[in-house]
């Protein structure tokens, strides 16, 4: 049985695992005014504002968390695979610390209780409520969408986690959790519209539509005492499916209407499906990242290019198509810089060789394997004892499918502190 103490240290451990992302998601937070280098400045924000975390992670109870020995390895063949040599130390040092932050935050996850695990929910609702409202109003103020993290995507990513549990929390829950959760999904569909970050919208309508997939398979065993409550449970049950069904075919509409069928309102324009997935589009353009990253990995199998290196080391393989199309044929006036290659798995087997790739591709799998465990938990099985830790288990779950499906295709979350940092501590949740 929990005590006290132990509730109220895991809900404070989780509450500051969310608190980086909270503050740099702030209006005004130290992020807003940054005009570049916003990624090396949310690490170091990022690292400072989880030593509270930290410290309370050791205070944590110790169960037996799969695969977080993984994670821990991945991170020493990392460190020392950087201390190999690098032409660029400032990546190399943002690099390790991400692996350093997604450590403790998993390690920080592994150790929440129940109450805990439900706090590490709620935080995730509350940050993507700032983050939202924060884009809204810095859009207004500045009128483009970059948000407080100065770039669309990364918001995006900081909003993702809680919009996917809002989405559950709104039917699934009562009182000011499905208020806010309502207001958290609301907000969140138009933030991640709006750009559009169409990865992060689709995979928000994955997390909700995994929201049914739960409520069909919760209702094997439900018993409720009486004839009426049994009734009223009943047509609540069955109505939960159709709702979390509901939200996430919204968020796929307009995943689909934004990214495809949109008219672009000028005359002789490529059409918004060509724009998203046509041979001029950012997909085609990420594709054509793969093979040259992919032969960057090859120059270094054992233990790669060196953390952050990435950047550093591209250009000596980098396409000449890519680069005309990513510059609209060089009118854009300025070359882009490829800072990484869309794929958390694909960069690690690039920075961090073969042995590093497997590391962190056998830990993520073991996080997915875990969420889906959990979604697809029955109160006929050994969830029944707790069928509340049940729910948020599988609440989380979903938040972390969702966000693997944009880090895995899209943006890579060991780029961006912030989300990394929720990200690894509700998959450490799910792990113990």
């Amino acid at each position: 049985m929990t005590s006290l103490r132990d509730e109220v240290l895991g809900r404070l451990a989780a509450y500051a695992s969310c608190l980086p992302a909270l503050v740099l998601a702030l209006p005004n937070g130290p992020l807003a005014d940054l005009a570049f280098a916003t990624e090396l400045t949310g690490t170091g924000w990022t690292a400072l504002l989880l030593l509270p975390a930290a410290v309370l992670g050791a205070f944590l109870s110790r169960a037996r968390a799969t695969g977080l020995a993984v994670l821990l390895a991945y991170w020493a063949w990392t460190a020392y695979g950087a201390t190999r040599g690098g032409t660029d130390t400032l990546e190399a040092d943002r690099a390790l610390m991400i692996v350093s932050i997604a450590g403790v935050c998993a390690i920080v996850g592994s150790g929440l209780n129940a109450a805990g695990r439900r706090a590490l929910a709620n935080g995730l609702v509350f940050v993507a409520l700032v983050a939202s409202l924060a884009t809204l109003h810095l859009f207004h103020e500045h009128g483009d969408w970059a948000g407080p993290l100065r770039n669309s995507g990364e918001t995006a990513l900081v909003v993702l986690p809680g919009a996917v549990v809002g989405a559950w929390h709104a039917v699934r829950r009562a009182g000011w959790s499905r208020a806010l959760g309502a207001a958290a999904f609301a907000l969140g569909l138009v933030v991640l519209a709006a750009p559009p970050s169409l990865a992060a919208l689709g995979c928000l309508a994955l997390g909700a539509g995994l929201g049914a997939v739960h409520a069909v398979r919760a209702q094997r065993g439900d018993e409720v005492d009486g004839a009426r409550g049994r009734a009223i449970d009943g047509a609540r049950r069955r109505a939960t499916p159709l709702l979390l069904g509901g939200a996430g075919a919204l968020a796929l509409a307009l995943f689909v209407w934004f990214g495809f069928l949109r008219p672009t309102g000028v005359d002789g324009a490529p059409t918004m499906a060509e724009q998203s997935a046509g041979n001029a589009s950012g997909l085609a353009v990420r594709w054509m990242v793969v093979p040259p990253a992919l032969e960057l990995a090859g120059d270094a199998p054992v233990f790669g290019v060196g953390a952050g290196q990435f950047v550093a080391r591209f250009p000596e393989v980098r396409d000449p198509a890519e680069i005309e199309r990513s510059t609209h044929g060089r009118r854009t006036g300025a070359e882009s810089i490829v800072e990484h290659p869309h794929d958390d798995v694909l960069l690690a087997f690039v920075e961090s060789g073969v042995v590093g790739g497997v590391l962190f591709a056998v830990f993520l799998a073991l996080a997915l394997v875990r969420a889906w465990r959990a979604i697809v938990a029955t109160r006929a099985a050994d969830d029944a004892a707790d069928p509340d830790d049940a729910l948020t288990r599988a609440t989380l779950g979903a938040a972390v499918v969702a966000t693997l499906g944009v880090s895995l295709v899209w943006y890579p979350l060991t780029f961006l502190a912030p989300a990394a940092a929720l990200a690894f501590a509700a998959m450490g949740a799910l792990l113990r």
